[in-house]
This record gives structure tokens, C-alpha cells and sequence, in this order.
């Protein structure tokens, strides 16, 4: 006999798409925490369904994925078993290295791996200390909100509570985010040297205080307080109430689009770390201590267009996490061409793929990462190469500096 149901009661209410030009790997780790079986495939520039895949889809093709490796990390019941499964991220990151071609794959792959131990952590200090009493949002800054971590690096993150938090719901918290950040360290995400943690009581507070600080730090802008907050402003929620995020992702844009002395120190702010490139295309090398003789990817090569595009957002008004997305934002405006786009895109792709290139050597010899190079070790194609999206960052650096001038 056939059962009839309404839909509603099997359908999923509020189904996830996914963008056609997402990674299958990327993809797994989007719909995974949600138990999604059937997901439809939308394009990127609509919400038109163009598709659905499954969950035997994506297995069939990537059954050899390290990503489905970790996929046991949402299941452990315990520290201990976080511990174990983290223990191979340097074997997950060099596979990855081996089979991906492009950058952003692979450091999406590797932040979303963080993003899922962080939420397990989250879920066994539920489990200790009991359910949320308010709502909340655990948030990623820096280079894990904008999905670009490679090798494990320092962990950044904060708590953003609903209105009306009272001290008892923030002495909640601040258990909950001292269990976390201990347990992210105990992974192998060490410790933010700046404090830059939930656990810290200024960065655990209600969204009325947070909107009370951005409104601060737009409006009436120092040097020294942004240049120690930026990485605010690269912000993703990975676990709780995405709508307080939304909420204080649309106060930022709206406050920050027409504030020019509050883009123009960003800017400012940003020279600090320029392309070591100089006179007759000479790379500029550190020149003391033990990194003598190098170049830093990170600082001199990412950082600086990582900052313009965080800038080109913050000054179109909209609200963006990843920086080749953000950089799309500026595209055929005063402050960039499309030609100068998609060079900058190929600069942040070629830079980072050559630091992810050198990490993984670096882990296969048992050194600990970082992002210093002898150019004397390149290629003389690599070198010029080099040379060359340095150069082409160099002058769209000096560049947007012309549309910020203040009167």
C-alpha cells in the first residue's frame, strides 16, 4: 500500500547549493557537517539550478581524497582523538600539494579541515559545560576566514554573542573558548602571540560591543589601533548564529564605503609590507639574521595584495571573505582594470602556490614551515617570473594610494 505524505515532511527545508565552479573536495566538506545527501549544483552568478550531485558522486570520483581521510574527525568522541587525526595534517598537506595544481584549492581544502575540528571542539565543550544559554557565533579571522591557511599556523578567532548578554552568559563563554582555544593548540594550532582569541575577554562580547568597536575604528581611525585590528575586518562564522554575522558584516560595509581617512591610513598602514623588488628589477633580500639572503612570500609577496583587496572591499560598500572574490569587487572601477585584475589574481595565485611548493618541502624533510625562499634556489624562469607579479603588485600599491587622497 502506498504511504501518502506531504513533502514537507521529507523534504530538506532550507537545502545548501553549491557553486558548479567548486572543488569536489571543497564541496564534501561544505555539505558534510550537515548530513546532506542530495545537494543541487547552482551557477555562480545566478541561483538557477543547474544540477544535482550526491553524496556517491562525489565518493565515486575522490574515494581517494585525503579530505575523506579526516572526515573521521567530526566523530571523535574525545580530545585525544582530535589529537590522533591532527597528527596527520603534514601528510594530508603534502598529498594535497601533489594533487592540486592551484593554491586556493588546496588551502581551502586545508582551512576547511581546521573549520571542522574547531566546530568538534565546540561541540564537546557543549557537551562539558552545557547548552548555549544565548545565541552566538564563533568566528575565524585572518587567514583562516578567508580560507587561505596552508601549513598550520596561529589559531585567530572570537565570540560574538546576541544583545542584551548579561556577564554570567559571557563567564559561559569564556569557558567554552578557553576549552577550544586549548584544544586548537593542543592540535597543532598554536596559540595567537597577539591574543587575538575568544578566550580573551575584550574579544568575547555582544554584537553591541563589537558594532560599538567597528564603528570606532572607522569613524575615528589611528594608525597604531588598526594596524593591530585589521584582521577584524576578515571575519567568517564557523560556528552558532550566522545571521549575527551578517548582521555585523552589513554595519561594517555600510560604515566603511564613504570613510576616505579611514581607507586612506589602511592604505597607508599597507605600505609597511611592499614587494622586495627595486631598482633595475634587483629583488630586495633580507639582510640580517637567520633568515639572511631570503625573500618572505608571506609579508613582502601575499600580504600586500591581501591588503588591497581587503581595502577595494571595505571601499565598494559589500561584504566579502576571500580575497580573489574581493578582488573582483574593485574590477573596471578608478581603482583597478580588469586587465590589472586578473594579473593581480594570477600575482596571488603564483605567489601562494610557490610558498605551498616550499612548505611541502620543507615538511617532507621534517623542517618546520615558513615562508622564507633563496631566490638563488629558483629557476631563472621562476625568478623572472617572481620579479614580475612583484612588479605588477608594486604598482597597484602605489596606485590606489591616488584614490584615497584627502582633502
Amino acid at each position: 500500500m502506498d504511504v501518502i505524505l506531504p513533502v514537507t515532511q521529507i523534504m530538506t527545508s532550507k537545502p545548501i547549493s553549491i557553486d558548479a565552479l567548486t572543488s569536489l573536495a571543497c564541496s564534501k566538506l561544505q555539505i558534510m557537517p550537515k548530513n546532506l545527501y542530495h545537494n543541487p549544483v547552482a551557477k555562480n552568478d545566478n541561483d538557477n539550478i543547474k544540477s544535482l550531485v550526491t553524496e556517491n558522486d562525489i565518493v565515486q570520483v575522490q574515494a581517494d581524497h585525503p579530505v575523506f581521510k579526516v572526515i573521521g574527525i567530526a566523530k571523535q568522541k574525545d580530545l585525544k582523538g582530535l589529537i590522533t587525526m591532527s597528527m596527520g595534517a603534514p601528510n594530508f598537506f603534502s598529498q594535497l600539494v601533489r594533487m592540486y595544481e592551484k593554491a586556493s584549492d588546496i588551502a581551502c581544502i586545508t582551512t576547511n579541515i581546521t573549520d571542522v575540528i574547531t566546530k568538534r571542539l565546540l561541540a564537546l565543550a557543549f557537551e562539558k559545560f552545557g547548552t548555549p544559554p544565548i545565541a552566538f557565533a564563533w568566528i575565524a579571522l585572518g587567514s583562516q576566514a578567508r580560507k587561505e591557511q596552508i601549513a598550520k599556523t596561529n589559531q585567530v578567532n572570537a565570540l560574538v554573542l546576541a544583545s542584551g548578554a548579561t556577564q554570567a552568559h559571557i563567564d559561559y563563554f569564556l569557558k567554552i573558548a578557553h576549552f577550544v582555544n586549548d584544544g586548537l593548540d593542543a592540535c597543532g594550532y598554536a596559540y595567537c602571540p597577539g591574543e587575538i582569541m575568544a578566550s580573551n575577554p575584550k574579544w568575547c562580547q555582544s554584537i553591541d560591543d563589537w558594532k560599538h568597536d567597528f564603528r570606532q575604528w572607522i569613524l575615528h581611525p589611528e594608525p597604531k589601533v588598526l594596524m593591530r585590528v585589521k584582521t577584524f575586518f576578515d571575519l567568517r562564522c564557523i560556528d552558532g548564529d550566522k545571521s549575527l554575522i551578517s548582521e555585523l558584516q552589513d554595519e561594517v560595509a555600510s560604515l566603511a564605503k564613504d570613510q576616505q581617512i579611514f581607507l586612506s591610513l589602511l592604505h597607508q598602514i599597507s605600505l609597511d609590507f611592499q614587494p622586495p623588488i627595486g631598482f633595475f628589477r634587483m629583488f630586495v633580500l633580507s639582510n640580517k639574521g637567520e633568515h639572511k639572503d631570503t625573500l618572505d612570500l608571506n609579508h613582502n609577496g601575499l600580504l600586500p595584495i591581501i591588503d588591497l583587496a581587503r581595502i577595494y572591499m571595505l571601499s565598494s560598500g559589500q561584504s566579502e571573505e576571500y580575497t580573489l572574490k574581493r578582488l573582483k569587487l574593485a574590477t573596471n572601477t578608478v581603482a583597478i582594470t580588469e586587465q590589472n585584475l586578473d594579473k593581480l589574481q594570477d600575482a596571488f595565485e603564483f605567489i601562494s602556490y610557490l610558498r605551498i611548493q616550499h612548505q611541502e618541502c620543507q615538511l617532507s624533510q621534517g623542517i618546520k614551515p615558513d615562508n622564507y625562499i633563496y631566490p638563488k634556489d629558483l629557476s631563472p624562469l621562476l625568478r623572472d617570473q617572481l620579479r614580475s607579479v612583484f612588479e605588477v603588485v608594486a604598482t597597484l600599491q602605489k596606485s590606489l594610494g591616488q584614490c584615497f587622497i584627502v582633502v
